[in-house]
């Protein structure tokens, strides 16, 4: 990996998750409302490095919170190495 330089990855990504809202029904008479609707937002970053011609290693990291009132909070990341012929 002498003298290769690394090229960084930024992904920023917002969605939202949900629509309708639905209710459930307990012992026939109470409903209660469901309510998953919420927007978020996520940020990541990443490198990737080639080790020669055909060999590299990527890794990243995303953080994704809420950006409405109900708490959503992750981290995922992955990394891995790429072959190509």
């Amino acid at each position: 990996m002498a003298g290769r330089c690394g090229s960084p990855i930024c992904a920023p990504t917002s969605g939202l998750i949900g629509g309708n809202p639905e209710t459930t029904t307990f012992s026939g008479v109470d409903m209660v409302p469901l309510i998953y609707r919420n927007q978020y937002v996520e940020v990541g970053g990443g490198l990737k490095a080639s080790l020669n011609a055909h060999l590299s290693l990527f890794g990243n990291a995303d953080y994704q919170f809420a950006v409405t009132s109900y708490r959503r909070d992750g981290v995922k990341g992955s990394l891995g190495l790429r072959y190509t012929w």
